[in-house]
C-alpha cells in the first residue's frame, strides 16, 4: 500500500471499530431500553400505567426479545465489516513502515543528485569494500562513521549510513560489558534516525488498531457472530431497518 491508501484503510478501519462499539454498546443496553420505554409508556398513557407492574414487566420482556437479536445482527455485521480488514491492514503498515526505516535515502535524500551510472558503479564497490572492513570495527567506531556521515550527506555517507545501520540490526555488537554503554548509544542513535523517517500521519496508528482488536474480543465474549448481510437477506433487512430508525431518532 501507498501512504494514501494507508491513511484512507485506517479511517476506514476507525470508523468501522466506532461502529463496532457503539453497536456492542447498543445491544448491552437493551433490558435498560427496554424498561426505559416501558417508564415512557406509563407516562404518556395513563391506562397502560393502570395494567399494573405485571403487565408492565411482560411488555419489557417482549421489548427486550424483539429488540436483542435485531440489534446482535447489526453488531454481527459491523464485526464484519471489520475484522477482515485488520490483519491485513496491520501486515501493509508494518510492511511499509519497514520499509521506510531501512531507507537512508529518506535521511540523505541529496546524496545521489550529481552521481551519475559511473558513480553508481563506483559507489557499489566502495560500499562493498566498506563492508568488510565495517565488520571488524567496534560500536565506537562505527559510532564514529555514522555521525560522520550525517554530517557528510555526501554518496560516500549514503553507503556508510546503509552499512552502519545492517551492522547494528545484526546485533551482537557488545564483546565485553564495558562495551555495553557505547553500543546502547549508538543502537539509540541509529534508532532514533530510523523512525524519522516514517512520515509523522502513521504515528499512533498502532493504538488504532489494539482498539479495534479490542472491539472484535468484546464481540466474541458476548457471543456476537460476524454476519455477512451480502449473503442473508434477512439480516441485511434488519440492518437497514435499524439504521433508518437511528437516523430517525
Amino acid at each position: 500500500m501507498t501512504l494514501q491508501e494507508l491513511l484512507d484503510e485506517h479511517t476506514t478501519i476507525t470508523q468501522r471499530t466506532t461502529r463496532l462499539q457503539s453497536s456492542i454498546d447498543r445491544w448491552r443496553s437493551t433490558e435498560k431500553d427496554a424498561a426505559a420505554e416501558v417508564v415512557q409508556l406509563r407516562q404518556e398513557h395513563r391506562p397502560f400505567d393502570l395494567m399494573g407492574p405485571a403487565h408492565h414487566k411482560k411488555i419489557e420482556d417482549q421489548f427486550t426479545a424483539e429488540w436483542k437479536p435485531r440489534r446482535e445482527v447489526v453488531a454481527g455485521s459491523a464485526r464484519f465489516g471489520l475484522e477482515p480488514r485488520i490483519q491485513k491492514f496491520e501486515g501493509a503498515l508494518r510492511s511499509f513502515i519497514a520499509g521506510r526505516k531501512g531507507d537512508a535515502q529518506l535521511t540523505l535524500p541529496d546524496a545521489l543528485d550529481h552521481v551519475g551510472p559511473e558513480g553508481m558503479i563506483a559507489l557499489a564497490l566502495l560500499r562493498e569494500t566498506r563492508w568488510q572492513r565495517l565488520q571488524q570495527m567496534s560500536a565506537d567506531d562505527l559510532l564514529k562513521i555514522y555521525r560522520s556521515a550525517l554530517d557528510r550527506r555526501d554518496a560516500p555517507a549514503l553507503a556508510d549510513l546503509e552499512l552502519v545501520e545492517e551492522r547494528v540490526e545484526r546485533g551482537g555488537l557488545a564483546k565485553l560489558e564495558q562495551d555495553l554503554p557505547i553500543v546502547r548509544e549508538l543502537t539509540d542513535l541509529v534508532e532514533g534516525i530510523r523512525e524519522l523517517r516514517v512520515p509523522t500521519e502513521l504515528i499512533g496508528i498502532e493504538a488504532d488498531i489494539e482498539a479495534a482488536r479490542k472491539a472484535i474480543t468484546q464481540a466474541d465474549r458476548a457471543g456476537i457472530r460476524p454476519v455477512n448481510i451480502d449473503h442473508d437477506p434477512n439480516a441485511r433487512a434488519v440492518v437497514g431497518q435499524e439504521a433508518a430508525e437511528a437516523v430517525e431518532a
